[in-house]
């Protein structure tokens, strides 16, 4: 697998098929990757799209949803394995940031489990994404090419987050938002623009119809046209789609590029699973 690259590893929303697994993204750098969200057979993802195990470093949940968590432990699991063949007797960092309850989470299964050992070779460096701990910071990757920043994002009751993403290029800095499932509101969008993240990688669970609006209000996700707004917004140059319902078949993600496009004026694409974006290629 080439380096400094997107990998799409799940792109659907809450039920998976095989086509499209739930929710997961790598961002990777020469040294190091990223993953974002760990759905469901996420390690068999990794696998498939040719990704080491042992080269993420950080694994960021954006909330405590099962499409956006089920994959953490069987990842977690897979990880202890291949590092205990190497018989090495220093131990693995992972970093995972996520919500509060999900480091509770974390640490309370792992207690429990204690699924081969995975203590002695892996140690889980859980750091709370919330305002109270890291308000502002950003969380480098050993290899000091990849930073992410935390930014409260708006999932009715859940605490959850988006994440702006920094991956130096060869000459150049690349910003990325992934929004996760929640609604970028005021304080994030104020980031945001800040912050000006050139590529967008934005849920869009559902089109704009007013009965599929009416779903993404009580739901607390996006349509697509909400995507867009933001993309326009901050002022990025890429759009790319994902998390998208079940209930819409291959040809109908069609109208959901077209409908993009009405609002944002950058390129706009729809996510599929394992498809790679080189980072190097990028225009900026």
């Amino acid at each position: 697998m080439s380096k400094k690259s997107i990998i799409f590893l799940g792109t659907a929303s809450s039920i998976p098929n095989l086509q499209r697994f739930t929710q997961s993204i790598a961002v990777c750098s020469t040294r190091d990757c990223v993953l974002l969200d760990a759905g469901e057979g996420v390690q068999i993802r990794l696998a498939s799209a040719g990704i080491d195990h042992r080269s993420v470093k950080i694994v960021a949940l954006s909330h405590i949803h099962g499409d956006h968590i089920h994959g953490l432990l069987p990842f977690i699991e897979s990880l202890a394995m291949k590092i205990s063949s190497q018989r090495s007797e220093s131990r693995f960092i992972l970093k995972v940031v996520a919500p509060r309850s999900l480091c509770r989470y974390l640490s309370n299964t792992l207690n429990i489990i204690k699924v081969g050992d995975i203590d002695k070779v892996v140690y889980i460096d859980c750091i709370e994404a919330g305002p109270a701990s890291r308000d502002g910071v950003f969380i480098e990757s050993p290899g000091k090419d990849i930073v992410l920043l935390p930014i409260p994002v708006d999932h009715g009751l859940e605490e959850s987050y988006g994440y702006f993403i920094k991956v130096k290029l060869s000459k150049n800095i690349l910003g990325i938002y992934y929004s996760g499932d929640g609604i970028c509101r005021e304080q994030c969008l104020k980031i945001l623009k800040m912050l000006k993240p050139l590529l967008i990688i934005h849920e869009a669970t559902f089109l704009d119809y007013v009965d599929e609006k009416m779903r993404a209000i009580e739901s607390y996700h996006s349509t697509v046209s909400d995507a867009a707004k933001i993309a326009n917004e901050v002022g990025a140059h890429i759009l790319i789609l994902t998390h998208m319902s079940a209930r819409y078949r291959d040809d109908e993600l069609k109208d959901f590029i077209s409908r993009a496009k009405r609002i944002f004026t950058g390129e706009v694409f729809v996510a599929e699973d394992l498809a790679k974006i080189p980072l190097d290629f990028i225009k900026l």
